[in-house]
């Protein structure tokens, strides 16, 4: 394998992207089923002639969406503003065939790639997980296409590793 370099600022854009690609489809799934029962608990109301608490659920199963989504930024924004350390913090990665090192202002990190959490993948980036929360934001846009690919490989191994885990716990 080769030596591999990328660069990221760590900007309150790049921060609150990868909160949604951390949180993303399992959130909107809750959010959506919680709409979608409140709709149809005030469907319901209607129908049995209680047509206020009716309006009421069916509104509020349109609303939340939008004020899970207001109060979800405003967490984000707060969480970022108080992290004074990283914000618009530059990261430089070199990516070794064992490790990967990152270097900023505030020191260097090495960490192997088998201890990663989980890498997701979304069109834009890379996010390299080493917690459930925690994660090294990788822009695709900022590789070179050998780095791409290798991350990808990276993410296949990794997301193996841990179905073969959740396996044999299962057992």
């Amino acid at each position: 394998m080769n030596t591999y370099h990328t660069a990221t600022v760590i900007t309150y854009a790049e921060y609150k992207a990868m909160c949604r690609a951390i949180n993303g489809k399992k959130t909107a799934l809750i959010i959506g089923g919680l709409s979608l029962f409140l709709i149809v608990a005030g469907a319901g109301t209607w129908i049995t002639n209680n047509r206020g608490l009716g309006i009421f659920f069916m509104v509020l199963g349109v609303i939340y969406p939008l004020l899970f989504h207001l109060v979800s930024n405003r967490a984000i924004r707060k969480v970022y503003r108080t992290t004074k350390i990283s914000q618009n913090l530059p990261l430089d990665y070199t990516f070794e065939p064992e490790r990967l090192i990152v270097k900023s202002t505030n020191g260097e990190s090495q960490i192997r790639y088998e201890d990663l959490y989980k890498v997701i993948e979304t069109p834009t980036h890379f996010y390299l997980m080493i917690g459930g929360r925690q994660a090294y934001i990788v822009v695709k846009a900022n590789c070179e296409p050998a780095l791409i690919a290798f991350l990808k490989a990276l993410r296949e191994q990794i997301g193996r590793k841990n179905q073969s885990a959740g396996h044999s716990k299962a057992r």
